[in-house]
């Protein structure tokens, strides 16, 4: 009868194959754990002008220096004046049977 060592044939194909994939993890772990010791035993206490240029802060600009927002740019947008008869983005939250919500875009 094959059919019946079938089933049990996948369930052991199955569970090996989640075998070698947790086994991956833990191997990935220990090598990582491994690199953030040895990164920690030989930068730890480094002044930051010390570190390798790829490991050094980025110079970011400051949002002060970013200029002033316009934050009502959108009352000028064709699409949001009142007449507009074109398509408009309507967002919808739907329900699922099994408690969860969902929210959508929906062009009408």
């Amino acid at each position: 009868d094959s059919r019946q060592q079938r089933p049990a044939q996948t369930a052991e194909m199955s569970s090996e194959k989640e075998r070698l994939e947790y086994q991956e993890e833990e191997e990935f772990a220990a090598v990582r754990k491994v690199i953030e010791d040895k990164l920690h035993r030989e930068f730890y206490n480094v002044p930051t002008r010390d570190l390798p240029p790829r490991m050094q802060p980025r110079k970011l600009p400051h949002l002060d220096e970013a200029g002033k927002v316009d934050w009502d740019d959108w009352k000028s947008w064709e699409w949001m004046q009142p007449g507009w008869k074109g398509v408009k983005m309507h967002s919808q939250c739907v329900i699922h049977p099994d408690g969860s919500a969902e929210v959508r875009s929906v062009w009408k």
